[in-house]
């Protein structure tokens, strides 16, 4: 919910344009089928519910793992790795 950044570390950042784009399009196909009320429009909007938010766990998922996969390669002895 408003969040410029999702992540930061010390090579960049990571930005939310991806699930941003994602929350702005589903709210314009959900708007579009509620206005619609047909009974596949309906059929339509209980598929697509919840899919918003596993989309986003997934974005962030694959983050954390590529920032621990970088902290591994660096050695970094928080990992208990070097």
């Amino acid at each position: 919910m408003g969040v410029a950044n999702l992540a930061s570390d010390s090579d960049g950042r990571y930005c939310g344009s991806e699930v941003k784009n994602v929350r702005w399009r589903n709210r314009k196909l959900r708007a579009r089928l509620q206005a619609k009320q047909t009974r596949s429009a309906k059929r339509r909007l209980k598929k697509l519910a919840g899919g918003e938010s596993c989309f986003a766990r997934h974005v962030n998922h694959c983050i954390s793992r590529r920032e621990i996969r970088m902290e591994e390669l660096n050695g970094n002895p928080h990992t208990g790795k070097s």
